[in-house]
């Protein structure tokens, strides 16, 4: 309609496709969330953040200068 007003007619609920979304827990350093995978990061360079959050009790912080470091993780098969 053209008041601005929006009917949801169905609603769809998913699982969360990603692990550990929020990067709240995790292990070692450096620090690799839970479920993901270090990509090129040395130690001191993944950090468990507990100041800066989005959501949850803490994230991921990045200190590095190099390019092309950073965390992944496997994307399941869509088969």
């Amino acid at each position: 309609a053209s008041s601005g007003t929006c009917y949801c007619h169905q609603v769809e609920v998913l699982s969360n496709g990603f692990p550990n979304p929020s990067l709240e827990t995790g292990t070692g350093d450096p620090w690799i969330p839970t479920g993901w995978n270090n990509s090129g990061l040395i130690a001191g360079e993944g950090i468990q953040e507990n100041s800066i959050v989005h959501s949850g009790t803490s994230s991921l912080k990045i200190v590095t200068s190099g390019s092309g470091k950073g965390i992944n993780f496997d994307v399941p098969d869509a088969t």
